[in-house]
């Protein structure tokens, strides 16, 4: 049999189809397309079988393998976190009390270090206070010694210069008079001048 446009012819013609010679069978296409068996209703209850058998099977992994484990891979989780928070607080409590310790012994310290500079200043002020009473002391005594010596100075010196005077007085008088006074009269005429 040859196949020509879909058309057989016998055996033994040698002509061509449109001369009217041999008969022409209708051949069935190879490659024709038969329905997609999903959608071919004959094949409809099997696959709603494995359908339901597929899916029973699935629901029975999860149901007893796939949400158990999640189930306890969440509880442990939200425990794990429900501690962390418990130990956080914890911590957290712990680090206001140190918060606070360190806030009262540094207020300790502060106030400490204000009550030893205060010391240490009336300390000092009294120790400076007592040092300025007796440098001022030192001085007055040393100014009434001055004082002293000053005014035991000067008298020596007005009565040299009262014998000066004298000596003086008299050696003028000698030399413009030619006459040497008396001594008593010389010191009265000085002390009369001096005065």
């Amino acid at each position: 049999m040859i196949l020509l446009n879909g058309l057989e012819m016998a055996p033994g013609s040698t002509s061509s189809p449109s001369h009217g010679e041999g008969t022409l069978v209708p051949h069935e296409d190879p490659y024709a397309k038969e329905a997609f068996s999903p959608f071919d209703m004959t094949y409809a209850v099997p696959h709603f079988f494995w359908l339901v058998i597929s899916f029973g099977l699935m629901f029975l992994i999860l149901w007893k393998v796939i949400l158990p484990r999640l189930a306890s891979t969440l509880e442990e989780r939200k425990d794990r976190v429900a501690d962390d928070l418990d130990q956080a607080a914890a911590m957290k409590a712990d680090a206001e009390v140190a918060h606070q310790a360190y806030e009262k012994a540094l207020a300790s310290s502060r106030s400490k270090a204000h009550m030893i500079a205060a010391e240490t200043r009336a300390k000092m002020d009294a120790e400076l206070a007592a040092e300025t009473a007796a440098a001022e002391a030192g001085f007055a005594e040393a100014a009434a010694r001055s004082e002293v010596q000053i005014r035991a100075a000067t008298d020596a010196a007005l009565a040299k210069v009262e014998d000066v005077a004298i000596a003086a007085t008299t050696d003028i008088v000698s030399k413009l008079g030619g006459v040497a006074p008396a001594a008593a009269d010389i010191k009265k005429a000085v002390k009369l001048a001096s005065a």
